[in-house]
C-alpha cells in the first residue's frame, strides 16, 4: 500500500496528462471523421492521420497504451494510426493496442477482443514499390509510385504479442494467438499458436 502511494505521488504528472489526452484523442478523432464508440480509453499522445477519402469505424471500450510508460513493455514509443486515402480501418469492440502502428493503404478489418501487444506493426502495403528504379523515381522526382497492397484481417479474440510485425494479404483466425516477434507473412488459421520468422503453427488448441 505505501509503495502505491508513492508510485502515484511520484507520477501524480501522468495522472492529468491520461485526463487531458483521453478527452483530446476523442476530440481528434471526431474532427477527422472517424466513427467510434462510447468508452474509449487512449491513454497519452496518440498520432492520428487521417487521409480524405478514407473510412475508420472503432467500436466500443477501443484501449490505447501511448507512451509515458502507460505500459511499461512499449516504454516511451507513441502509437501511430495512419489511414490513406481511400484506405479502410475497421476495429471492433473491446480491442486495444501498445504502441504499436497500424498503417492502413487498403483494407484493415480488426474483430472484437483482440489484443495487440507493445510495438506491434499492421500494415497493409508495401509503402515503396520492389523495383529500385522506381524507388528512385519516386524520391527524386517526388512522384507518387504504386506499390502491392492488399487487405489484413483479424478475426476476434485474437491476441498478438509484443513487437509482431503483420503484413498486407494475411488473415489471423479467430481466438489465434501470435507469438511475441513474429513476422506474418502468410495466412494463420483459427484456434492456434503461431510464432517466428515466417510465422508458423507450432500448436493446435481445440
Amino acid at each position: 500500500m505505501k509503495n502505491k502511494i508513492i508510485n502515484k505521488l511520484l507520477h501524480i504528472d501522468m495522472a492529468f496528462k491520461r485526463r487531458w489526452y483521453r478527452c483530446w484523442n476523442i476530440v481528434k478523432m471526431r474532427l477527422l471523421d472517424v466513427k467510434i464508440g462510447k468508452c474509449a480509453s487512449m491513454m497519452n499522445k496518440v498520432y492520428v492521420h487521417v487521409d480524405d477519402g478514407a473510412e475508420v469505424t472503432i467500436g466500443s471500450h477501443f484501449a490505447v497504451n501511448s507512451g509515458d510508460n502507460t505500459n511499461p513493455l512499449c516504454g516511451n514509443t507513441r502509437c501511430s494510426i495512419y489511414v490513406a486515402k481511400g484506405a479502410k480501418l475497421k476495429i471492433g469492440d473491446w480491442s486495444g493496442i501498445s504502441g504499436g502502428c497500424l498503417w492502413a493503404t487498403d483494407d484493415i478489418s480488426i474483430g472484437n477482443h483482440v489484443n495487440i501487444g507493445a510495438n506491434c506493426i499492421i500494415m497493409d502495403g508495401d509503402i515503396h514499390n520492389t523495383d529500385w528504379r522506381l524507388r528512385q523515381k519516386d524520391r527524386l522526382l517526388k512522384d507518387s509510385v504504386p506499390f502491392k497492397k492488399l487487405p489484413i484481417v483479424i478475426e476476434d479474440d485474437v491476441w498478438l504479442g509484443a513487437n509482431c510485425l503483420i503484413l498486407k494479404g494475411v488473415s489471423i483466425g479467430a481466438r489465434t494467438i501470435i507469438g511475441a516477434g513474429s513476422v506474418v507473412t502468410k495466412d494463420i488459421p483459427a484456434d492456434c499458436i503461431a510464432a517466428g520468422n515466417p510465422c508458423k503453427v507450432i500448436k493446435i488448441n481445440r
